[in-house]
Formats: structure tokens, C-alpha cells, sequence
């Protein structure tokens, strides 16, 4: 069985974490022009979808380069992603509350082109 060189394998784990970065900055520049819970809801997804796509990267250094860092790089994401994922609830909530009763609304508002 052949095993891929090493700067093969860094440049796979590379590439996820490459995407990642550039989902969250696409979805950060599409919720500025949003008001409120539908600026929440695009970002919260672009969050989301960034930070799985950065476990994916991490993941796949752990596997290629097995060591502390990247074991502790791949727990950190998975951390970020917990914590981002339950305050992006939070704002989504809060934000599609009716404000006159502070009663839970229905979801964001679509999103116009």
C-alpha cells in the first residue's frame, strides 16, 4: 500500500479549511444588507457552514499529521461551532420576537434579493 507524500497531504487538509473561509466572509457580506433576525439567520448559517468546513480541515490534519496540536485544533473547532451554534439560536429568537409582547415569532424574514 503507497502512502502520499506529506505536502499532498497537508495541501488536502488545506483546501476545507480554504472553503470555510470563504463561506463565512460570503455570508458575512450577504447579511449587511439584511435587517435584524434575517442578518442573524444568513450569518448563523454562514457560521455554521464556515465552522463545519473547518472540522472537516482539522479532521483531515489530524488524520494525515496525528498529534496533539491538531487533536487539540479539531476539539477547539468543534467548541467554537457548539457555542457559535446556541448564540446564533439565541439571536435568531430574539430578534423574530413580535416586540409589542415579546411573544416568540414565526422565523426570520425571507430574505429579498
Amino acid at each position: 500500500m503507497s502512502h502520499a507524500p506529506p505536502s499532498i497531504l497537508r495541501a488536502v487538509a488545506f483546501a476545507p479549511g480554504v472553503i470555510g473561509v470563504v463561506v463565512v466572509a460570503v455570508g458575512v457580506l450577504r447579511a449587511l444588507g439584511l435587517p435584524g433576525a434575517g442578518r442573524a439567520h444568513v450569518l448563523g448559517e454562514a457560521l455554521r457552514l464556515g465552522l463545519d468546513f473547518l472540522l472537516a480541515a482539522g479532521l483531515l490534519r489530524l488524520a494525515t499529521l496525528p498529534d496533539v496540536r491538531s487533536l487539540a485544533l479539531a476539539a477547539a473547532i468543534v467548541a467554537v461551532r457548539r457555542v457559535v451554534g446556541t448564540g446564533v439560536g439565541f439571536a435568531e429568537r430574539a430578534l423574530s420576537a413580535d416586540p409589542a409582547t415579546g411573544a416568540p415569532g414565526r422565523g426570520p424574514p425571507a430574505a429579498t434579493p
